[in-house]
């Protein structure tokens, strides 16, 4: 899915969000952004495509996903892990952890921690950026995509991590 039809159809997703009242089921404080229909820290995921879910494993594996962009469940629950890909900008650039903490920090979500680390030996550096917005608390972290790394024309497209997104406390909406 090329960048700008995953922007429109994360831009449909949000409005869904705002038409139908779901949301990542949070109390936004108010006046914050989140109080537009869906959370602010998705923004910081808008070029990004999603491509699954699952829970955390004891083992801590990222959950099984594809490599083909869909929509973003309309309800994000705590205690399940997020994927993202993102399409490949500058021959496997690390300047997607500043990208993501300044989105974040631009729309309003407070970072709690942010850090790189540990260096690797193959792909960039893995990250980890804490957050909170209102009542959200999560976590923006990478690893490896070992498929994409291994296939020459993925490797073309796509940056090598998955970007994975877990949110720790979730207050239900009801």
């Amino acid at each position: 899915m090329k960048p700008l039809a995953h922007f429109l159809l994360l831009l449909a997703t949000c409005a869904a969000f705002v038409a139908t009242g779901c949301s990542v089921s949070s109390h936004a404080k108010k006046g914050s952004p989140s109080k537009q229909g869906s959370p602010a820290f998705l923004q910081a995921f808008s070029d990004f495509e999603f491509v699954g879910s699952g829970p955390i494993s004891d083992d801590e594996d990222i959950p099984s996903h594809g490599i083909n962009g869909k929509p973003l469940p309309l309800r994000l629950n705590s205690n399940l892990l997020y994927v993202f890909h993102h399409r490949l900008i500058n021959d496997h650039d690390e300047g997607l952890f500043e990208v993501l903490k300044n989105r974040l920090q631009a729309n309003g979500v407070t970072i709690l921690e942010a850090k790189m680390g540990p260096l690797v030996f193959i792909g960039p550096p893995n990250f980890h950026i804490s957050f909170q917005e209102g009542n959200y608390r999560g976590t923006i972290f990478t690893s490896l995509d070992w498929r994409v790394m291994n296939t020459p024309t993925l490797y073309d497209q796509w940056d090598t991590d998955d970007y994975i997104l877990l949110l720790k406390d979730v207050e239900s909406k009801n």
